[in-house]
Parts: structure tokens; C-alpha cells; sequence
């Protein structure tokens, strides 16, 4: 019998107090406890619930098994809806339609509402068609869908990117006698919305309207998210004004899809007076809200109003979300204020403590890589080998690796997430090798292969040998796309007869491959102006010719 288990060590709802009782260490029979079976099933179901709270998955799986096996108890409806919506939390799908297939087995009614959790997990994973072979099973099962079901699947055809599957969905509701609600409509028009189908959406508000249903604040806020994939400034605001006018009180998504809109419209002062308006009006507009403003406020350089908004925030009791603290940070790096910045940091480690850790390392890969950058940027080499250290000793970062792998093709693309190279940024990637060498960490494939183009557009072939000479370091062996990274340094700087030689390295087999014959191709093509007399690059096309 299990005396150690984690559920131990919290306080426990009375129902399951009962139950440890009895499973003591001299455990009583049941006619000595006056306890009988339907009881005993009845506690059963509230330690699965309190359980499911702090176990893991494995560990409340295998205390429920244990219970129903010493006990011969038979689990209640209750439990198994417990223990589905856990499996589903924890991402065990498969595991939860073992627990549908026991219900069906023991004759238990299976309600469509104990699917709703596989159909929101299956959503949330962006799996439609897993949702869609749900439902079938459902119904082959005798199982009759409800709203809520027709709910799920709508969310599913937005992200199938099916439309027409979604006025089929509408047409079998009714079909069926079923009516669409508000929540009904309210996810037809986010599926639009996030499809970028404004007209769509708002054709569905009339739809609804001539159902005689009402709109709802949750209604608008999905019609001014669609304005928002749109940047329709002068429809989210006309949007807004309509709800208002139908007495309908906007909620804090409400406020924070508009700004968001406004913003996303090139209008951020437009954003702040709302904000002002509703604040002086005594609305209380939401941290979600002033999140999105604080990011706009950041990326205009603006820092004196966000620091202000910031604090304005945590005097609230409240921290911005996450990515608009990241936006803060970056900025407050890039203007040189490199104390504020990792001033900023340090607080950020502790601000949102209920937060999985995973999201936590996430958000730290990216904060970690603004810093990174900033130093950089700021040539401050001595305190960019200072930080790396404490995200070596605190491990910071999800993977060390990857995350140098990052900041890399984040220097190689100019210091944006975009694919344009910037070459005055790239000799910053010679710089970060040094930072790591000082460190101890060896660079991957990747680092050195990246730099390799910058080599390339740089125009330096010294350089790109000395690159070679640290993949020879770390025993890395060049492979084809190396010794074409390595041609294209040679082609570049026009020291074609090295580029002649080079090809003659390379295996091949490789290059009659047409991707590789492709790859070399438009390497000499970029640069054939400068090559048009060089009688190596002649011999180079004849080369490829003769493949």
C-alpha cells in the first residue's frame, strides 16, 4: 500500500481525509467503519479531485488504481470526469479515451460534455482533423452532440482554415433543433476574425442580430480583433462607439483589442488618450490593456512614459504581461542604458511566480538574447562575457546550444527577426565567438557556418579561413554547404582561380545533386558582373556544364 504519496503533504478536502483514514496502515474492514461501497465511491471521487491539484500524472493514475483495486470500489461519473480533464491538462489524450473506453465498458453514460476537454485540447495543440475523428467517434458511439461540442468544432475549422465546414457545422445545429447561442456566433466570428475575413465577421453579426440574439461585449471584442488583423483603426473605433451606444459595457478584452488595433494602425497616442479617457472616467481598463500600450510606448522610445506606466502597473499590486516587459527591456537595452536593462532583468526572475517553468525559460531565451544584443550593439564586451557567465551558472536558457545558435542568425539577420542581412551587424558574430571561447563554450555547426556568410557578405576570405580553422578546433567536419559557403567567400571578394580549386574539392556526386548545382549557380549569377573576364569563372561554368 502507498503511504508516501505527494497528496500527503497538503491539506486534503474532508471527503479525501475520510478516505486516508481508512486506508491507515491497519487498514479496518469496511462493516468495522460503518463506511458502505456507495460512500466509499463517493470519497473516491473527492480525492481524484483534490489528487488531479498536485500529483503528477503517472502518480494520481496509479493512487486511483490502487483505491479501486484494494477497495473493488466502482468509480463514479464524477471521477472519471476528474481524471479525463487531467489527462487532457497533462496532454495525455490517449490515455484519457482509455478512461471513455472504461466508462462504456461499465455502462456509464457518456454525456457529450466528457468529450469537451479532448475537443479543447485537440484545438489547443492546432490538431482539427484529431477533433473532426472525435466527433465521428462520438456520434458512431450514440453519443448526440451539444452546443458546446458545436462550439469546439468551429474553433477547429479556424484552425483547418475551412470556412464552408463551418456554415455546414451552423446548418446541422439547426438541423438538429439545436440553436446557435452567442458563444455560438462569438466563435464563428473569431474564426473569421483570425482569418482575416473582417467582411465575413461582421456578415455574421447581422446573421446573428436576425436570430434574435443579442451581441455581448465578448462579440465586440472579436469584431475589433478582426479590425485588427486588418488595421482598420476607423472600424474598431466605430465598432466600439456601436456597443456603447446599445448600452453594452466594454469589458477589459474589449479595451485591449482596441488599442491593440489603434496601435497596430501606426495611432499609439490615439491608444494613450483612450486609456487616460477610460482611467479619468474611473474604468478600469485592465493590465492586459495597459500590457499593449506599454509595448507600443517601448517600441516608440518612449521610455520615460512606459517606465512610467510600468510603475504605474505594480502599483496596482500587478506585473505587465511578459511580452510587453520584454519589449520594455529590449528597448531600455538599445537606448544604452545597459543598468536599467539588467536592472530590469533581475526583477523579471521573480515576477510572475505562478508561471510553468517552461514559460518562465521561454521568456528568459529571448530577454537573455535583447541583453545579448544591446552589449553588442553598445561594444561593452567586458559585461556581455559577465552575463553570459550567469546564464551559464543559473542556466538561464532552455539549451545553451540553441540558444547561441540564436543569437547568431539573430546578428546574421542584421539584429531583426526578419531574413535581411545587414553586414555592418556582422562582425558582431566575431566578437560573440571570442565572449564564448572566454567562457569555455564551444561554438556548434551553426555558429560557425553563420559566420561563414558573414565572411561572405563582409568580403573577407581571411576571416572566412580562420572559421575553417575553428571547425578543425571543435573536429567539425565541412560538409557540401560549408564548401559552398566557403566558394561563395571566394567569389565574392573575386579571387576566382580559389573558387576554381575549391569546386574541385567538393565531392562529385554532390554536385551533380540539382539543388547543390542550383546553390552554386546563383552564387556565380550574384556576382557575374565582376566576373565577366576572369578566366577562372569561365572554367568554373564550363566545370558545371561538364556535370
Amino acid at each position: 500500500m502507498r503511504t508516501g504519496c505527494a497528496f500527503l503533504h497538503k491539506p486534503p478536502m474532508p471527503s479525501a481525509f475520510l478516505v486516508l483514514n481508512i486506508l491507515g496502515i491497519q487498514l479496518p474492514r469496511q462493516n468495522q467503519t460503518g463506511v458502505n461501497a456507495s460512500q466509499l465511491s463517493e470519497y473516491l471521487t473527492g480525492l481524484v479531485h483534490g489528487i488531479t491539484r498536485g500529483s503528477k500524472f503517472d502518480d494520481t493514475v496509479n493512487i486511483f488504481r490502487e483505491l479501486v483495486e484494494s477497495f473493488k470500489l466502482e468509480p463514479t461519473l464524477e471521477a472519471y470526469k476528474a481524471l479525463i480533464k487531467y489527462s487532457c491538462q497533462q496532454g495525455e489524450i490517449y490515455r484519457g479515451l482509455d478512461f471513455i473506453k472504461e466508462m462504456s465498458q461499465k455502462g456509464l453514460e457518456l454525456a457529450p460534455e466528457i468529450f469537451n476537454p479532448f475537443l479543447l485540447r485537440l484545438v489547443h495543440e492546432k490538431l482539427p482533423t484529431g477533433a473532426f475523428d472525435l466527433f465521428t467517434s462520438m456520434l458512431k458511439m450514440g453519443v448526440q452532440p451539444s452546443v458546446d461540442t458545436y462550439n469546439f468544432l468551429i474553433r477547429a475549422c479556424m484552425k483547418a482554415n475551412n470556412l464552408e465546414k463551418i456554415f455546414t457545422l451552423l446548418a446541422e445545429m439547426k438541423h438538429s433543433g439545436m440553436e446557435p447561442t452567442t458563444v455560438t456566433y462569438n466563435a464563428v466570428i473569431h474564426a473569421f476574425g483570425s482569418l482575416k475575413r473582417l467582411d465575413s465577421a461582421l456578415h455574421v453579426l447581422n446573421e446573428m442580430e436576425s436570430d434574435n440574439l443579442m451581441p455581448d461585449a465578448d462579440t465586440y471584442k472579436e469584431l475589433i480583433n478582426a479590425c485588427s488583423s486588418q488595421k482598420d483603426c476607423e472600424k474598431a473605433l466605430q465598432l466600439f462607439d456601436d456597443m456603447q451606444i446599445r448600452g453594452i459595457k466594454p469589458s477589459e478584452g474589449v479595451y485591449c483589442a482596441l488599442v491593440n488595433a489603434i496601435i497596430k494602425s501606426g495611432n499609439l497616442e490615439q491608444a494613450v488618450k483612450i486609456m487616460k479617457k477610460a482611467e479619468k472616467n474611473g474604468t478600469n481598463i485592465g493590465v492586459s490593456t495597459k500590457s499593449t500600450i506599454l509595448a507600443g510606448l517601448a517600441n516608440d522610445c518612449r521610455l520615460h512614459e512606459a517606465y512610467a506606466l510600468l510603475e504605474d502597473i505594480q502599483n496596482g499590486g500587478k506585473m505587465p504581461e511578459p511580452f510587453a516587459y520584454g519589449h520594455l527591456l529590449a528597448a531600455v537595452g538599445r537606448s544604452g542604458d545597459l543598468d536599467g536593462m539588467f536592472k530590469l532583468f533581475e526583477v523579471s526572475k521573480v515576477a510572475w511566480p505562478k508561471r510553468k517553468e517552461e514559460q518562465v525559460k521561454e521568456q528568459q531565451n529571448h530577454w537573455c538574447m535583447s541583453i545579448v544584443e544591446s552589449c553588442i550593439l553598445h561594444g561593452e564586451l567586458r559585461r556581455l562575457v559577465q552575463f553570459l557567465e550567469q546564464v551559464k551558472e543559473e542556466e538561464l536558457v532552455i539549451d545553451q546550444n540553441i540558444f547561441f545558435d540564436k543569437i547568431f542568425l539573430h546578428i546574421a539577420n542584421g539584429g531583426a527577426d526578419t531574413t535581411t542581412m545587414v553586414p555592418e551587424k556582422w562582425g558582431d558574430g566575431f566578437a560573440m565567438l571570442d565572449a564564448m571561447r572566454s567562457l569555455g563554450f564551444h561554438p556548434s555547426r551553426m555558429c560557425l557556418e553563420v559566420l561563414l556568410d558573414c565572411c561572405a557578405t563582409m568580403k573577407d576570405s581571411k576571416r572566412a579561413q580562420l572559421v575553417i580553422a575553428e571547425m578543425e578546433k571543435e573536429q567539425i567536419e565541412p560538409n557540401i554547404l560549408t564548401m559552398i559557403r566557403l566558394f561563395r567567400v571566394f567569389v565574392a571578394v573575386g579571387e576566382f582561380q580559389r573558387a576554381y580549386f575549391m569546386l574541385g574539392e567538393m565531392n562529385q556526386n554532390d554536385l551533380k545533386d540539382s539543388d547543390i548545382k542550383m546553390l552554386v549557380k546563383a552564387v556565380l549569377d550574384s556576382n557575374s558582373g565582376s566576373a565577366a573576364y576572369s578566366t577562372f569563372y569561365h572554367r568554373i561554368l564550363k566545370f558545371l556544364e561538364a556535370l
